[in-house]
């Protein structure tokens, strides 16, 4: 009895998502200069620094004109990133919010990233924990902060061998005894 009354109102401690099968990555983020934020739409995953940068700038000028040289794009967009080999870029918002019971949200408070080579999938996990019985006042209800402005994310290409991979987001809650987990795709990668 006393479990059950633990897993009910308890929060477990927060930890890196394995899944059996996958690879852990190291994944690096590079934020966005905050006026260029304000309209960052995702940008498709490219191994190419140069063409992520011009498709920004191209969100932000007229899409029939010629993208600056790349030391001009490089001054405006990610100045502190020079262009890896074999290396994966891709803007992602970040991990945002979670849903639980009853339309309650909790803030994610950890993320890793793993590959599943089973379905070429790169899984960003974006985790919090929380009691499964949730009382009045706990959460936050109807409304929360704007989520933070997508970030750039780099990640060694050699990881996933050539062909086309899918990214997905894997927004998950964690209690006691069993978790909410939800993947919703991010976007789709080719590697060379």
């Amino acid at each position: 009895m006393l479990f059950l009354a633990v897993d009910a109102c308890g929060t477990p401690v927060s930890h890196d998502i394995h899944t059996p099968g996958a690879t852990p990555l190291t994944i690096q983020l590079a934020d966005t200069d905050p006026l260029h934020a304000l309209r960052f739409e995702p940008v498709t995953p490219s191994e190419s620094l140069d063409t992520i940068r011009c498709e920004i700038w191209h969100e932000l000028n007229p899409p029939t004109s010629a993208c600056p040289d790349s030391a001009s794009l490089a001054n405006a967009y990610f100045p502190r990133l020079t262009q890896s080999p074999e290396t994966l870029y891709f803007s992602w918002q970040r991990c945002g919010r979670t849903q639980a019971v009853y339309g309650t949200y909790s803030f994610a408070t950890g993320f890793n990233a793993e590959y599943r080579l089973s379905d070429r999938t790169l899984v960003l996990h974006c985790n919090s924990t929380g009691p499964w019985v949730y009382w009045f006042g706990m959460g936050i209800h109807g409304i929360g902060p704007l989520p933070p402005p997508p970030s750039l994310v780099t990640v060694a290409a050699t990881s996933f061998g050539p062909g086309t991979m899918r990214i997905v987001e894997d927004d998950r809650l964690e209690h006691f005894v069993g978790d909410q987990s939800t993947e919703f795709q991010v976007a789709t990668a080719t590697i060379s």
